[in-house]
């Protein structure tokens, strides 16, 4: 998890970038259409991810102070086996 902050400093922005949690295991990601007054301009993804206590305290103490993201990294990604029927 990536979290990034905006800060002002005189007449710009500084942006600043820290990861705060690192090899999270994702469970599930599900998307869905944003919509305002009825017209869909984006997606909204949530991710459902197994994480200790203390990771969710430092994700909580997070999402005060800047944006949360998560990044996957490539090929480290695997889809679920079904069980045969």
């Amino acid at each position: 998890m990536i979290l990034s902050r905006r800060e002002k400093s005189g007449d710009h922005d500084i942006i600043t970038s820290e990861i705060i949690l690192a090899n999270i295991r994702v469970l599930a990601i599900d998307q869905a259409p944003r919509e305002k007054d009825g017209q869909e301009f984006g997606r909204r993804q949530d991710h459902h991810a197994r994480i200790e206590a203390g990771q969710a305290e430092i994700l909580a103490r997070a999402r005060q102070t800047g944006r949360l993201a998560g990044v996957a990294q490539p090929g480290r990604c695997q889809r679920a086996k079904r069980p045969a029927q």
